[in-house]
């Protein structure tokens, strides 16, 4: 038998999953047969489940079923586990709390409110969500919140700086008029 996948050369009887890749192998439908009057046959002896090998270090022992593999073999031929990960393990999990996504996407929005219309108390929510959201599994929507809550307040911080030095005059008569 050849895998489909990765071509390995297999023996007839070596399960459902190919050693090498993992690939689950087809099954070939059993040939059909006359039906003819069939004699009573003796059931077959009972196998007990396979035994670790203790002579043979070169052999594999699956952790799930227990099954002997090759000592080359990635993957268990009978139920598919991975050789070298705990059972259960599921490979490209995306790593983070997922209780914290939240607070990722509220740094981002609170980051592009500061930028925009709401200058310094958005920014400090920024921050706070951002530091908080920075172990979620959105970090990117948290750094980019985290940035943006920080600039904000830098240009609240700078405003406010060069007002008190009289940089930036601002005249109450003026404003009247824009806002009449």
């Amino acid at each position: 038998m050849i895998c489909p996948k990765c071509n390995a050369e297999l023996p007839e009887n070596v399960g459902a999953f190919c050693p090498m890749c993992g690939e689950k192998l087809p099954t070939a439908p059993a040939p059909e047969q006359p039906v003819m009057q069939a004699e009573p046959v003796q059931p077959a002896p009972v196998q007990a489940a396979p035994v670790p090998p203790t002579s043979f270090p070169a052999n594999k022992v699956c952790p799930r079923c227990g099954a002997v593999a090759p000592a080359d073999a990635n993957v268990c031929p009978m139920c598919g586990q991975i050789f070298g990960v705990a059972p259960g393990f599921v490979p490209n999990a995306i790593p983070g709390d997922p209780s914290k996504n939240g607070f990722a996407t509220a740094a981002l929005v609170m980051g592009i409110l500061s930028i925009f219309c709401c200058g310094g108390i958005a920014g400090i929510l920024a921050l706070i969500f951002g530091i908080i959201g920075r172990n979620s599994q959105k970090k990117g929507m948290a750094i980019a919140g985290l940035v943006l809550g920080i600039i904000s307040i830098v240009f609240l911080v700078l405003y406010i700086v060069l007002t008190v030095l009289g940089i930036i005059n601002i005249d109450m008569n003026e404003l009247e008029y824009y806002f009449r």
